[in-house]
């Protein structure tokens, strides 16, 4: 992927300027029903075996909080999305970038400029990265970076397609992964 790097430092920036800009006066919490008590969740498919779970439970005991954050920005016809899920059990990173307008449609392809990539503790020394599919994008909420430098949004993406990783032995492997991704905006 040629220009994967480019919406995960989109996310990171973001992600500073969100904890830079932010200040705990504002903490009239959230909103009933805004969102579900988690930052984030997951449900992925791999040829068959399903692994789900959430990213930081706000009434999770055991201190496992976890991050999940997705960034918006437009320019010159094109959008881009990066986003980025993970606690103990998984690690995901995202990046999509494709003309305004076709968020229903991303194909996903090692050589594009769109890829979903991540590993499962529960499969330790294994990262799957997508080689083709498809993904929709669906921006559920969005707050505007101060700046004006593009935007934090809640995302839902669900994706189907072929994901390559290696076995032990470095073998090149494929397997028929699909499944769905999504971050909440919490306390923002």
């Amino acid at each position: 992927m040629k220009n994967f790097k480019k919406p995960i430092y989109v996310v990171l920036i973001a992600f500073l300027t969100i904890m830079i800009s932010c200040s705990k006066s504002d903490d009239s919490g959230p909103v009933e029903g805004e969102n579900p008590g988690f930052l984030g969740s997951y449900d992925i498919t791999i040829d068959g075996q399903r692994y789900s779970g959430t990213v930081g439970d706000v009434n999770d005991e055991d201190g496992d909080t976890g991050f999940a954050l997705a960034t918006f920005q437009q320019e010159s016809g094109k959008t881009m999305v990066g986003f980025a899920l993970n606690n103990d059990d998984i690690l995901v990173s995202c990046g999509f970038e494709y003309p305004n307008g076709q968020e229903n449609n991303i194909s996903l392809d090692e050589d594009g400029d769109s890829g979903i990539s991540f590993m499962l503790n529960a499969i330790p020394n294994t990262g799957y990265s997508a080689r083709s599919g498809t993904a929709k994008l669906n921006i559920r909420e969005k707050i505007n970076a101060p700046d004006g430098s593009g935007s934090i949004i809640a995302a839902k993406i669900e994706f189907q397609g072929t994901f390559v990783y290696y076995d032990a032995n470095e073998v090149e492997k494929t397997a028929q992964v699909s499944g769905t991704l999504q971050n909440n905006l919490m306390g923002l």
